[in-house]
């Protein structure tokens, strides 16, 4: 979208006192309704007594046609003194904020690298506000480089709201009362049409236009309006468009509607509690599988290492008696050969002692026979002495 840069003022010599260590210094530009002058920044004078002359122009106001929903814009911080201020403050760090609160780099937003202008794609009723661009300078020192504002138009209804219910729509001026000293003013526009000036508050008291009761005549595109009072003659006739809503009251709705929203929220009750059970009932049926699992898997491991136990006992013993019957089979032998030494031994004394024992049974006989002869030899010569 387009934009169009103001001529810039400079406001020094307002300041009647420039040799205070510390002064309040505001740099401003002329603006219209939909952009702003820079806030009030504390700075050193001494320090930046050689620069001054540059700050002036560092604050950027900038007039952005009213946006549709959809649209792409790009906001720009730093303006002409870019290249001023990048050769003097190289270092410095560079935030955009709307609002208040910081604007984060998404698919959405972009910084651009060249100048660190902000690009928003495709901007809806939620990009509506007070867009700032800070320049932190150093861990002291913080510069608004340019405010501008964002308005959205949307083709369809922001808020719907069922006629005789209460609502209530937000201004988006807080920070502009937070930056301006001066006392502003507050208008709501409904279809172009002034329909409230809060006088006695300020956006930073009051934000936002209540609506107790809605009817049909509320709906239509409301706008939020901020001017400036009681400032310089330049800047006496400065507005702000902060905000721009689109309404529509619809009617009530029957018996029947108001009830269907409660039974679905009831069998989406019921669903979701089922799914629940279904959930925790599954869930308790595999933790029982799987205890079941590791119980058998316990059982065969244990049946696995007794059997791999009892085999390796197997084994043992199958190799104990393996040699046992090779040491038995020895011993046999042995034996058996001590054995059959000592039969040959035996049996060689018994052959031995039998011949003795042959002999001498035969030696025995011959003497019995020699007795018996003699014995037979002395009866026949008493027989023969006796006949005599």
């Amino acid at each position: 979208m387009n934009w169009k840069d103001k001529r810039s003022v400079n406001l020094l010599s307002n300041f009647p006192n420039p040799t205070l260590t510390t002064d309040v210094i505001r740099k401003e530009k002329d603006s219209s309704c939909t952009s702003v002058p820079c806030p009030l920044v504390l700075l050193d004078y001494n320090r930046h007594m050689n620069c001054m002359g540059r700050f002036d122009q560092l604050k950027g106001a900038y007039e952005i046609e009213k946006l549709q929903k959809g649209d792409d814009v790009t906001i720009p911080c730093k303006g002409s003194m870019a290249p001023a201020l990048d050769n003097r403050y190289p270092n410095a760090e560079v935030s955009w904020l709307l609002n208040g609160k910081p604007i984060y780099v998404d698919d959405k937003k972009k910084i651009l690298k060249d100048n660190q202008d902000l690009l928003i794609k495709n901007v809806t009723h939620k990009d509506s506000g007070v867009v700032t661009c800070v320049v932190k300078i150093d861990r002291r020192t913080s510069v608004t480089v340019s405010l501008s504002t964002v308005s959205v138009q949307n083709d369809v209804p922001d808020l719907k709201v069922e006629v005789g219910y209460s609502f209530y729509l937000l201004c988006n001026g807080i920070i502009l009362s937070r930056i301006f000293p001066s006392k502003l003013l507050q208008k709501w526009y409904h279809n172009s049409t002034l329909y409230k000036e809060l006088k006695d508050s300020s956006p930073r008291d009051e934000n936002e236009l209540y609506f107790k009761t809605s009817n049909y005549s509320d709906s239509g595109v409301w706008l939020c309006r901020i001017a400036e009072l009681g400032g310089r003659s330049r800047l006496s006739s400065r507005e702000w468009v902060t905000n721009v809503i689109t309404v529509q009251v619809m009617p009530p709705k029957t018996l029947i509607k108001k009830l269907i929203p409660y039974a679905i929220g009831g069998a989406v009750g019921l669903v979701l509690i089922l799914l629940i059970s279904l959930i925790y009932y599954i869930k308790s049926k595999l933790a029982l599988r799987r205890e079941i699992k590791a119980k058998t898997k316990k059982k065969k491991s244990d049946k696995t290492s007794k059997s791999s136990k009892k085999s390796k006992s197997k084994k043992k013993s199958k190799g104990k008696t393996k040699k046992d019957s090779k040491k038995s089979k020895g011993k046999s032998g042995k034996d058996s050969k001590k054995s059959k030494g000592k039969s040959g031994k035996d049996s060689k004394k018994s052959k031995g002692k039998s011949d003795k024992d042959s002999k001498k049974s035969k030696g025995k006989k011959k003497s019995h026979k020699r007795h018996g002869d003699s014995k037979s030899s002395k009866a026949k010569k008493k027989s023969k002495d006796k006949k005599k």
